[in-house]
């Protein structure tokens, strides 16, 4: 298995590769895959892979399965994701105001030192403008 998550400019790099595991026989003797958000089974198959699998890919037993040749069996509550909403019931209204004091006079600190800062970057961009 190999990771798409190289860069994008690979494909040509990716196919070179399998010509590679072409001249040295390895083709033959094992299942070449390849996995990355961008892959889909179609450019899998262009680049020389025997399979793909993208970021649809359920979970990583398809690509098990695959490999193994058996039969993928879909396991439908798997597939139903259930998140927790963290934000129910959320509020930026602090519980004790002596809290809140003090990190709003650490804001404002904070305000008054960077107000006439920046950084070197930004100067050269500055630079560069003028």
């Amino acid at each position: 298995m190999i990771s798409r998550t190289l860069g994008y400019v690979v494909a040509e790099v990716l196919s070179k590769l399998i010509d590679l595991l072409e001249v040295v026989g390895i083709i033959d003797r094992a299942k070449i895959v390849i996995g990355g958000k961008a892959i889909k089974p179609k450019l899998a198959a262009e680049l020389g892979f025997d399979a793909g699998f993208g970021e649809k890919t359920s979970y990583y037993e398809e690509a098990v399965v695959f490999v193994e040749e058996r039969k993928y069996e879909v396991e439908e509550e798997k597939f139903i994701k259930k998140k927790k909403d963290l934000t129910s019931g959320y509020s930026y209204k602090f519980h004790h105001q002596k809290i809140e004091n003090i990190l709003n006079e650490i804001t404002e600190e904070i305000l008054n030192w960077c107000k006439d800062k920046t950084l070197s970057g930004i100067k050269r961009v500055h630079l560069r403008e003028k």
